[in-house]
């Protein structure tokens, strides 16, 4: 059959090498080992001037490379546009 066992929510099943997050209010699937940077750049915005909230906490741009994301991590991701 699979899937996740009755009554429990699939998000919470162990999935090998995967975790899965919450991203601006979406289920999004992530390999085990990624990162704050390594999600930017599957965004297309690494390098781009963004604000991201992990479990809202903000994460400083120079924490991007080295903040993992893990299963159930609810992640906010905010471009920032100047104008005038």
């Amino acid at each position: 059959m699979g899937g996740a066992p009755q009554g429990v929510p699939l998000s919470f099943c162990q999935r090998d090498g995967i975790v899965q997050i919450c991203l601006n209010g979406k289920s999004y699937d992530l390999p085990s080992d990624a990162s704050v940077a390594m999600l930017l750049d599957q965004l297309g915005v690494g390098g781009k001037h963004v604000a991201v909230e992990v479990n809202t906490s903000l994460v400083p741009k120079r924490n991007h490379a080295e903040h993992p994301l893990a299963d159930g991590d609810v992640v906010e991701v905010v471009t920032l546009v100047g104008g005038g």
